[in-house]
C-alpha cells in the first residue's frame, strides 16, 4: 500500500500519463541509503518526481547530449550515449546512472530502468 500512495503522489497531475519513468533498481535505493519504508513521503515523492518525464519517450526517440525537463523541475536529466551505452545524470547533480533496461511498455507510458537514483546535491 505505502508503494501505491509514494508512486500517486509522485506522478500528481502525470497519474494519466503518458509518462516516462526512469526506474531506478531496489539495489539502486539501497546503494544510496534510501530506506523507501520509512523514509519521509513528500522526500521520496520529489525524488521520483526527478525521475519522471510527461511523454511516452522510447530509447529510440533519445538522443546524446540531450536535456530532458523532469516533473520536479528542479532535475534536468542530461542523456548521454556512447557505444550503444545509454546513460543519464543530473543537473547540479553528482550521478551518472546506467540504463540498464530500456523500452518496458506500461499501460500509460513507457519505463527504462537505471542502476542508481539520481540525486540533486
Amino acid at each position: 500500500m505505502r508503494q501505491r500512495v509514494l508512486i500517486t503522489s509522485a506522478l500528481g497531475s502525470a497519474t494519466y500519463g503518458p509518462v516516462t519513468v526512469f526506474a531506478p533498481t531496489t539495489a539502486a535505493f539501497t546503494t544510496a541509503g534510501i530506506n523507501t519504508a520509512t523514509i519521509d513521503v513528500t522526500t521520496l515523492a520529489s525524488v521520483l518526481q526527478g525521475h519522471l518525464v510527461t511523454g511516452n519517450n522510447r530509447s529510440s526517440s533519445l538522443s546524446n547530449e540531450q536535456s530532458i525537463e523532469a516533473l520536479n523541475t528542479d532535475y534536468i536529466l542530461n542523456v548521454a550515449i556512447a557505444s550503444a551505452a545509454v546513460s543519464l545524470d543530473v543537473t547540479a547533480g553528482t550521478q551518472n546512472a546506467g540504463v540498464v533496461a530500456v523500452d518496458v511498455q506500461a499501460t500509460n507510458g513507457v519505463v527504462h530502468v537505471i542502476n542508481k537514483v539520481l540525486l540533486l546535491n
